[in-house]
């Protein structure tokens, strides 16, 4: 395997920021390793199967199209390698309506990691505010 840079890292999250943009749960669960964890607001959510992870997300993304969210930017991504299979890159998501009005922005650190070949996210922590 090639040496993978801050580069692939940052395309991986774009390509998986448009995921979120299409609203394509398929595309935003294969990016993540079974099973994975999110720790949000104080809260861990455990996703230790398909369905849990699938359940996890497909909800998100209903409440995210109730609040009319449409698409989001990137301003700020920092990658950290965390050896030659994992890294920790740090997103800034500014979500916003077809409008341009800012739904959401915060920050996500995603713990991405290299198992059998293949680049998934493990763990991922929404930063609280």
């Amino acid at each position: 395997m090639s040496q993978t840079t801050t580069q692939f890292f940052i395309d991986f999250i774009q390509e998986y920021g448009s995921a979120w943009n299409n609203y394509d749960v398929d595309k935003i669960i294969s990016s993540y390793h079974t099973p994975c964890f999110i720790f949000k607001t104080g809260k861990l959510f455990t996703n230790l199967t398909e369905e849990a992870k699938k359940n996890y997300f497909y909800n998100l993304l209903v409440d995210y199209r109730r609040q009319g969210y449409a698409r989001a930017e990137i301003p700020q991504c920092d990658v950290k390698m965390l050896g030659k299979n994992s890294a920790l890159v740090s997103v800034n998501w500014v979500c916003k309506k077809d409008d341009g009005t800012v739904v959401f922005d915060f920050w996500d650190s995603y713990h991405i990691v290299n198992m059998d070949g293949f680049w998934k996210i493990l763990d991922d922590t929404v930063h609280d505010e």
